[in-house]
């Protein structure tokens, strides 16, 4: 299947070749065929096995979570290459609305725990939306090679969370200005952490107007 995909790229390949083809690079030694069909069969298609929701896609046989974080990254990579070649926002973020809407139309199928760092420039426009699979895998190396490579300084955390009225747990708040504090020692601000699904409450929402406001 590969020499197939290397000679002729994906011309002639069904849903479920596309799928066992890209599940080689997840599980290289294992006979994915099977998993394949059954996610097709599952879910019909495979822009539908894509866009599945992680703990749909972990009901079938074979998929883990390993597999199934390999699989909904695709559907983001694939949106994060159309935004930053075609579709750069120029409008700046100015309310909560505004991130809401930007999450609800920029992520798949977010699930609680699901995090997202928001890029702007210095108009607060979005540079880009990168995902994270959870808060734990926060780096702060990361964070600053991609602001580095988008000539950014200013960075905005959305975690997608079941209750928005409550407050993030003591933990939470202790790893937040852990990494504002590192953040800031490499000259990169973080403006603001938002809690979502899908509205948004912001961590600093005691401010004037309750988001992006330096401080």
């Amino acid at each position: 299947m590969r020499r197939r995909f290397l000679i002729n790229g994906l011309d002639g390949f069904s849903d479920h070749e596309v799928l066992e083809l890209l599940l080689f690079y997840a599980l290289p030694r294992q006979d994915v065929n099977p998993m394949a069909h059954a996610l097709i069969q599952r879910f019909g298609s495979l822009p539908a096995a894509l866009d599945a929701p992680r703990e749909e896609l972990c009901a079938i046989r074979g998929v883990g979570p390993k597999v199934s974080r390999f699989l909904t990254l695709i559907p983001d990579v694939l949106f994060q290459t159309e935004y930053r070649l075609f579709s750069p926002s120029r409008a700046p973020l100015r309310a909560p609305d505004d991130l809401s809407a930007l999450l609800l139309q920029r992520t798949t199928r977010p699930v609680p725990g699901d995090v997202y760092v928001i890029v702007l420039d210095p108009r607060y426009c979005v540079k880009a939306v990168h995902p994270v699979s959870s808060f734990d895998e926060l780096d702060v190396r990361e964070l600053a090679l991609l602001c580095l490579e988008l000539g950014s300084t200013l960075v905005v955390l959305a975690e997608c969370a079941e209750d928005l009225a409550a407050l993030p747990s003591p933990a939470r708040s202790a790893s937040l200005e852990g990494l504002q504090r590192s953040l800031e020692t490499l000259d990169i601000r973080l403006v603001d952490y938002y809690r979502f699904l899908p509205d948004c409450v912001s961590l600093r929402s005691a401010a004037k107007d309750g988001f992006l406001l330096p401080r």
